[in-house]
Parts: C-alpha cells; structure tokens; sequence
C-alpha cells in the first residue's frame, strides 16, 4: 500500500475532472470529515463535499439512501 499507486493523495491529483462531489455522514467514524478534508485540501481544486447529518459510515436506513441518491440526481443535473 506504500506504492503511489495506492496513497489517495496521489491517485486524486490524477483525476481529470471538473467537480468532485463526496458525500460523507457527518457520524462516519470509518473516514471522519476531518480526515476526508485533510485528505483532500490540497490534492483537488473543485471539491463539493456533501455531509449527510446524523448518518454513519454504514448506510442502513432507507431515509440515508434516499439522501445519498437525491445528491448524485443534483449532481449530474444540467
């Protein structure tokens, strides 16, 4: 996991595209908000970070898939 190939920070630098959307809950404790931000800040230019509130890393509640599937929809609206 050491290889350029697997650090994120790399791999991001290597996306080609206009806006990154990530949408993460506000109670993941698997990839906190705080480390995605970190992670993040200075590898992409046109973030849109999505925090779902009360929603953990696992999404289990139909109410959860719902707000996941309603930001991708916005997202790729013209």
């Amino acid at each position: 996991l050491k290889t350029k190939s697997y650090q994120i920070k790399e791999v991001l630098k290597q996306l080609n595209c206009k806006t990154l959307r990530i949408v993460i809950g506000n109670l993941d404790k698997i990839t906190p908000v705080n480390e995605i931000t970190e992670i993040v800040q200075n590898s992409i230019n046109n973030l849109d970070l999505v925090i779902i509130d009360n929603m953990d890393h696992e999404i289990i509640q139909e109410e959860e898939v719902e707000k996941i599937h309603e930001e991708i929809k916005n997202f790729f609206k013209f």
